[in-house]
């Protein structure tokens, strides 16, 4: 580590004056190629199947008597999962093999303060992502329901899984629910039966008090206010004769009898804290948990604790009521080909984490909670990384979040980022309040309601053979602001809410052999926007272009609109638009070419050019068609969930 000590050193003192600007130009790249090589993720060696010495078996079919052997295996995850903690509780390095089927119950938690869990190799294998399903979800017969009329349906309810809005972000009733009802396998729309609102008092900081205050509004009549293929729930005893029932209107009567009926039951399914060294998780899927927000479990599998060497493989974590999978103080870990798909708030959450390694995965169609309690921005994203260092993030798509699709928020430090899609969400990519330095390399950046990519307040940053392109038409009482495609904010950060009270200043900003496009519904192609403080630290910052496209599809000259945004301490932030002259007062060197790149349909995603184009010449260029699929299922997702964004594009959810 000493080689990359002194680098770090010398990319932290190149930041004390501009006159080191060109030795930032070229430790950037040959950090970003060191960082390809760095030792991230797990040791594997420690994980891999020959150290077993025994293994749990479990099947679906196996008759209730069993004791775990391959001959007679167990039925129950829980019983599999009991014996081996046994097992490894005497050091025995073990394997929990899960046959194929559904597993209707919780795998429960572990304690690794017991005899030697710590460190004993634990493998936990399922017979593969689409075959081994833990689910949170029981069966309702058809007998359960009774009609209560208008198309209604009513059965017991007893779970009482309560309100729970966080002292933080918006207090959005529906939002913070966990009742999920799920016919054939879809999820049906939540309507609220028993009104609350909840208002916050005290000043929304960290380390000062706040109190929620929640009202009881009367209960509503579950006959009037749901609509075909909506459900709710009333769990007080003081709604009278609709206390205690769950209620559905299912979009054809015979739904009830004829389709599978699920409702979630579970808000943990697997828990492993503490410490655990040595873990992986393989062939699985964690689905329909209904967790709830911010109550301690927040996820259908929740790791944290100090641990190490943990690899995740070909599992899936959708359809969960809150976070796909949250992770928090872990070093050396490993996901790949794995999914984070379709939960109510985030597909994966990660903090305190070093030596992170991220290949193949998904983290798609995430957020309908908290788009159905208005709750898009504060803490969730297809991926949310806070505190997270060297970490690696490869082949990866972001597609359909009512989110930030990748968000790497609050001193993520030594950041590569290769080969990413994020498209079609709140923010395709979003670097926050970070000393860097943070690399971008092949990746395509497309479509963000506001910008396709954003950094705020960050170190030494490289973006480099990238594809940008955004065309976001602006809300009806948004029309007046020119959105930026990128937007890139600068100033020093003295201070944090959070923990970590580093100061963050501003650096090197390079971009080199990009194409950086707007469509012609987007106000502008790049905005740069010094904050407070500008005066003390903006030496720190420069902005320098090498080798880009620049195209505005706004007239026919293609000429691009830049922005610069201006603070006045104490009053709101205003926006310019001054074109090339204003922006290249922060600019260094730009030697951006304006020219049509010649996408062959850049708002579908093809990216496809002829040899006549002037991106063609660029070998390191993702230019490339993004699979329909993507599109397609982003379409019927945001047309399910009602969500309008981008309907001039995908379709409007509402007509």
């Amino acid at each position: 580590m000493r080689g990359w000590s002194v680098l770090v050193a010398s990319l932290l003192m190149s930041f004390a004056s501009a006159s080191s600007l060109s030795a930032q130009e070229r430790e950037l790249p040959l950090w970003a190629d060191r960082m390809d090589r760095v030792t991230a993720g797990a040791k594997e060696s420690a994980l891999a199947d020959e150290l077993i010495r025994k293994t749990v078996h479990v099947r679906a079919d196996a008759r209730t008597d069993g004791d775990g052997t391959a001959a007679r295996p167990f039925a129950s995850v829980r019983a599999g999962f009991e014996a081996a903690k046994r097992s490894l509780a005497k050091g025995t390095a073990t394997k929990l093999k899960i046959g194929p089927g559904v597993y209707r119950e919780s795998m429960g938690r572990m304690d690794v303060t017991v005899g030697e869990i710590r460190e004993a190799l634990f493998i936990i294998e399922g017979a593969g992502a689409e075959k081994t399903i833990i689910t949170g979800a029981d069966l309702v017969e058809a007998d359960a329901w009774e009609s209560v009329g208008n198309g209604v349906y009513a059965m017991e309810w007893n779970l009482d899984l309560s309100h729970v809005s966080p002292s933080f972000g918006p207090p959005g009733y529906l939002g913070h629910r966990s009742e999920m009802l799920f016919v054939d396998g879809k999820l049906l729309r939540q309507v609220l039966i028993e009104p609350w609102t909840v208002e916050r008092q005290g000043k929304l900081r960290v380390g000062t008090k706040t109190q929620m205050v929640y009202t009881e509004h009367p209960v509503l009549d579950p006959r009037e206010v749901l609509e075909p293929g909506t459900f709710g729930v009333a769990e007080l005893d003081s709604s009278g004769r609709w206390a205690n029932k769950l209620f559905v209107k299912p979009g054809h009567p015979d739904d009830l009898k004829s389709k599978r009926v699920e409702v979630a039951r579970r808000g943990s399914l697997l828990r492993i804290d503490g410490g655990k060294e040595n873990l992986v998780l393989r062939g699985l899927t964690f689905t329909q948990a209904c967790s709830q927000r911010q109550t301690g479990v927040i996820g259908p599998v929740f790791i944290r604790g100090h641990m190490r060497n943990i690899l995740i493989d070909d599992c899936a974590f959708t359809w969960n009521n809150f976070t796909g999978l949250r992770l928090r103080l872990i070093d050396k870990l490993t996901i790949r080909n794995s999914r984070f798909d379709y939960n109510g708030d985030g597909g994966l959450n990660l903090g305190h984490n070093r030596y992170t390694l991220f290949e193949n995965n998904s983290t798609s169609f995430n957020n309908w909670r908290g788009h159905w309690g208005n709750y898009y921005g504060w803490s969730m994203g297809g991926i949310k990384f806070h505190e997270t260092e060297f970490n690696i993030l490869r082949n990866h798509v972001a597609v359909g979040n009512m989110s930030p699709g990748i968000w790497y928020d609050i001193q993520c430090e030594h950041i590569y980022v290769d080969n990413l899609v994020s498209a079609f969400n709140r923010l395709a990519l979003f670097f926050e309040i970070g000393n860097g330095p943070h690399v971008v390399d092949r990746s395509i950046l497309a479509h963000g309601e506001e910008s396709a990519y954003r950094a705020m307040i960050v170190g030494p940053t490289l973006m480099r053979d990238t594809i940008v392109y955004s065309n976001a038409k602006p809300k009806a009482d948004d029309a007046n602001k020119k959105h930026a495609a990128i937007a890139i904010t600068y100033y020093g950060r003295q201070h944090s809410w959070h923990r970590t009270q580093r100061l963050v200043r501003p650096g090197l900003y390079l971009h080199q052999d990009n194409v950086f496009m707007a469509g012609p519904n987007q106000g502008a192609l790049i905005r740069l926007a010094p904050g407070e403080g500008v005066d003390e630290h903006s030496y720190a910052f420069r902005y320098v272009g090498e080798g880009n496209l620049h195209w505005h599809a706004r007239s026919g000259s293609g000429r691009p609109v830049y922005q610069h945004q201006v603070t006045t301490p104490g009053k709101p932030w205003t926006i310019t638009s001054g074109g090339g002259d204003r922006f290249s007062r922060w600019a260094d060197r730009t030697d951006a070419r304006v020219a049509d790149p010649g996408f062959a349909d850049p708002d579908l995603l093809d990216f496809t050019v002829d040899s006549r184009s002037p991106a063609a010449s660029n070998p390191r260029l993702p230019l490339r068609q993004i699979d329909r699929r993507w599109i397609d299922q982003t379409r019927e997702f945001y047309a399910w969930a009602r969500f309008p964004l981008f309907a001039d594009i995908l379709g409007d959810p509402t007509e």
